[in-house]
């Protein structure tokens, strides 16, 4: 094979690559919707920040800043290592920080691959009793006033840039009220 033929299954391989980042408090669905997607096919990889916590410093929630950062590097370093191997990537964490996503936009536009970013919403006491749920089961905690203060700081609706697509609503509902129809993330008004 010349250079001119890896050049172009690079090109080809790239073309057809994904790089999906989901974004979402805590509790909101995320690491479920990564490894449901994952399942559809072997050539699916997951990078979970919170297991990167757990494996590397043993312990999870928000570590110190040089921790952080640490774990921001082998974040990068493994979903670089799935893509050169011709894997699609799901990179799962709550990205609730613009900085967060711009980092992937910037790797998705230096590969050349398609960047596909997922808002997974879900309403704030729901994400509370997910993580309540998941603790029971002897998952991962997450104190419900750190969610609740994600959301003050981070609300949905101050997510940038814009989402590829919108799972989920934040808005609660109840069995009584139904959220108004034509008024969501992606839709336009009329």
């Amino acid at each position: 094979m010349n250079r001119d033929d890896r050049s172009r299954n690079t090109q080809e391989v790239s073309a057809s690559q994904l790089l999906t980042v989901l974004r979402g408090l805590m509790g909101a669905g995320k690491t479920t919707l990564a490894t449901s997607l994952a399942e559809t096919s072997p050539n699916i990889a997951v990078v979970c920040r919170d297991t990167i916590r757990e494996i590397n410093f043993h312990r999870d929630g928000l570590l110190s800043r040089d921790e952080e950062d640490i774990v921001s590097g082998i974040e990068m370093a493994q979903v670089v290592e799935h893509l050169d191997m011709g894997r699609n990537v799901i990179v799962d964490a709550t990205h609730l920080d613009p900085d967060h996503v711009q980092r992937w936009v910037a790797l998705a536009r230096a590969r050349a691959i398609e960047l596909v970013l997922v808002d997974v919403l879900a309403p704030v006491d729901v994400c509370i009793a997910n993580v309540k749920r998941r603790k029971n089961q002897g998952g991962r905690d997450v104190d419900p006033r750190v969610i609740r203060d994600a959301h003050r700081r981070h609300p949905p609706s101050s997510w940038s840039p814009p989402a590829t697509f919108t799972i989920g609503s934040s808005t609660p509902t109840h069995s009584n009220h139904r959220a108004p129809r034509g008024r969501g993330r992606n839709s336009t008004a009329k």
